[in-house]
């Protein structure tokens, strides 16, 4: 997946509609991906293909705000060949964390 990942991050259009700046190579990601599951003030989900595993897309809920009980959420695709497909609708219901599961907030999302 490692690829994949790098190969959305690297294209012209995601970098545009992401406001992407910053040069990334292979090691940035895989450090990137390694320290997910480190965070505890956000949640980052990798939608995969079903059949061969490749990445489609990102969603994140980060930005978490406790005492007004909200968060940001967003959804990044991986390029132009997955752009039109509804992979960026589906996104939210694939993702299955609410604010409120999240260390430092509580109620209901």
């Amino acid at each position: 997946m490692p690829e994949d990942y790098l190969r959305g991050l690297q294209d012209p259009e995601v970098q545009r509609l992401t406001g992407t700046h910053a040069a990334v190579d292979r090691a940035a990601v895989e450090d990137w991906l390694r320290t997910r599951a480190d965070q505890n003030d956000r949640a980052d989900w990798a939608v995969l293909r079903a059949h061969d595993g490749g990445f489609l897309s990102e969603s994140v809920l980060n930005n978490l705000d406790a005492d007004n009980g909200s968060a940001s959420f967003w959804v990044w695709l991986a390029g132009l060949e997955v752009f039109g497909r509804g992979y960026g609708t589906e996104a939210p219901a694939w993702s299955s964390t609410t604010p409120s599961t999240l260390p430092g907030c509580t109620g209901s999302p």
